[in-house]
């Protein structure tokens, strides 16, 4: 049976002691978070499981102290999940020498123009603000919110990437 209660109204529930809740919030949201985990850690999935589990701790920690949501919890999440992947990778990068994910260089023979190569020839800002938009289906308003950054830069970056978009994927079409 499904608990039709809304995220603030869990997040009270957990605070008040309420077995279950927690993992209602856990299983509504834990596709977003590993999403997110896995597309800032550059596709390492045990890096990402720690991420995730790192951020739904955080989570909890924050139910238990007085969370109030004032937007959607993905949006609320995001930044967590974001700033927990960006510390792990620092931490790895920092072990492991320096070494750096490869990414296709856009250049490469052979390289198609797939969305997931267009997409790694943006820059990260323009990248992060366009997967939220239409792949996490956030607003403008939410993304500026988990960026914490004003609606006009989302609306830049955003109208910048699908251009970039349009202009690489359109220079290849006719090939």
């Amino acid at each position: 049976m499904s608990d039709e209660r809304t995220d603030q109204e869990l997040v009270v529930a957990i605070r008040r002691g309420e077995t279950g809740c927690f993992e209602t919030l856990y299983h509504r949201h834990r596709d977003f978070v590993w999403r997110t985990a896995l597309r800032i850690t550059g596709g390492d999935e045990h890096l990402a499981m720690d991420v995730s589990q790192e951020a739904f701790a955080w989570l909890l920690q924050r139910c238990r102290k007085r969370l109030r949501l004032t937007a959607k919890l993905s949006t609320f999440l995001y930044p967590a999940v974001r700033n927990i992947a960006l510390t792990h990778l620092r931490r790895t990068s920092r072990e492991s020498l320096g070494e750096v994910p490869e990414r296709p260089a856009p250049d490469e023979p052979g390289t198609s123009d797939t969305l997931e190569v267009l997409l790694s020839r943006l820059p990260d800002v323009q990248r992060e603000v366009l997967l939220l938009r239409f792949v996490e289906d956030m607003s403008l308003l939410e993304i500026a919110t988990a960026l914490e950054i004003p609606t006009g830069t989302v609306k830049s970056r955003l109208h910048h990437a699908l251009k970039a978009i349009r202009r690489d994927g359109g220079e290849h079409s006719s090939d």
